[in-house]
């Protein structure tokens, strides 16, 4: 499913303003598609015939519903959905052209090698890739190879339905050995509302705060960072970090190597036998090394 298609003209069509039994090209492979819509779904495009190899034919209402939602809050004369880039040969789910920003949004699996080199193909393009990630695939107890290289990127999640109705949000979990071991309450990010990190260094007590403002080029309000930034305003968010510092803190404690158990035996051999013996020994040199 998709929201846009081209013409005969090769002029780029929205879903909306698309007509019924009149064929239509598909941006990526090039098939022939229609629109539609029925019960929960809005208006899209569909291929004719089976395209398995085709991205945009593979999206799901969901992924469409994340896009949609999107575009709704992002200024509509300075952004497109599903943006062709043919130096790269790619097509962008969400463009930012002003801020220069590429929303991906992934709801089915993914391997790491291909988060890589989306984020590598828009850099060359000159634009920066925030990745939203839909919790029916991922955001689970273990961390899949993607997410795990998408720690030092930035990426939020969703649990946009099929009805649009959901949120993308950001939280906190503490992660050890590819699991999340602990995680606090999430807070809706607002993607329309970029922030730059400071150039100058900062103090930050929370590892993952710190971590992000070191490796993440951008935040958006509502997410850790920002959230980090208004904490002493707001006497609940105090409480939130207070408790990802005690949770941080803990982790740390159990990371310390720890002292290896004293053998009783030895103990009592050096205090009764070895301490006595270096005590004389240390009295017969002074007496007779003078």
């Amino acid at each position: 499913m998709q929201l846009f298609a081209l013409d005969e003209k090769r002029k780029l069509v929205p879903a909306g303003y698309a007509s019924r039994q009149c064929d239509y090209h598909c941006l990526e492979c090039g098939g022939i598609v229609r629109v539609r819509a029925g019960g929960h779904r809005r208006l899209h495009f569909y291929h004719l015939q089976s395209a398995i190899d085709c991205s945009l034919h593979q999206k799901s209402m969901e992924h469409l519903q994340v896009q949609s939602y999107l575009f709704a809050i992002l200024p509509s004369e300075d952004c497109a959905l599903e943006q062709p880039f043919a130096a790269v040969k790619r097509i962008a789910d969400v463009v930012w052209f002003s801020r220069r920003l590429i929303y991906e949004v992934q709801c089915s699996p993914i391997t790491a090698l291909e988060v890589q080199a989306r984020n590598e193909d828009y850099q060359k393009c000159g634009y920066q890739v925030v990745w939203i990630l839909h919790e029916r695939t991922f955001n689970q107890r273990r961390l899949s190879a993607a997410e795990k290289f998408l720690l030092d990127s930035p990426h939020y999640f969703t649990n946009i339905d099929k009805e649009g109705k959901g949120i993308i949000y950001d939280y906190f979990a503490l992660v050890e050995a590819n699991r999340r071991i602990q995680r606090l309450a999430s807070c809706a990010v607002h993607l329309n509302q970029p922030g730059i990190y400071p150039t100058l260094p900062l103090a930050i007590p929370f590892r993952e705060v710190a971590k992000r403002a070191q490796n993440w080029k951008l935040y958006f309000a509502g997410d850790l960072f920002d959230l980090f930034y208004k904490k002493e305003s707001y006497p609940h968010l105090e409480l939130y970090f207070a408790e990802i510092y005690r949770i941080e803190q803990q982790s740390l404690a159990k990371a310390l190597p720890r002292a290896k158990p004293v053998n009783k035996f030895y103990a009592l051999l050096n205090r009764w036998l070895i301490q006595p013996y270096l005590l004389l020994l240390q009295i017969f040199l002074e007496k007779y090394c003078r």
